[in-house]
């Protein structure tokens, strides 16, 4: 198993995606960098989908590749948890979230 933390950096994710060719993995958990931008990283991507390297993507992919992607609904989840407290009778309801 390897992992790597980008920071949401494009070169330290460079880095690491070429680690991943060199190493022969049989599958990749994604979570891309500014997935909003366009990725210069694409040419390294293409190179995974051409080796049939499985992959999936977590909240978000890059629209020139077509790949699994699992995205979590923050917006239906958030109704659905102030729904419950509210049924349980709370009715000051706090949140704290993480932005950007």
């Amino acid at each position: 198993m390897l992992l790597f933390s980008t920071s949401n950096d494009f070169s330290r994710k460079r880095d690491a995606l070429r680690r991943i060719l060199e190493t022969h993995v049989d599958g990749l958990i994604v979570e891309p960098t500014k997935s909003a931008l366009a990725t210069p990283t694409l040419d390294l991507y293409l190179q995974i989908v051409e080796r049939n390297i499985s992959m999936v993507m977590l909240h978000a992919s890059y629209l020139e590749l077509c790949t699994r992607t699992i995205r979590i609904d923050d917006v239906g989840a958030a109704q659905t948890i102030t729904q419950h407290l509210m049924e349980l009778g709370h009715t000051r309801i706090g949140g704290l979230f993480k932005f950007g």
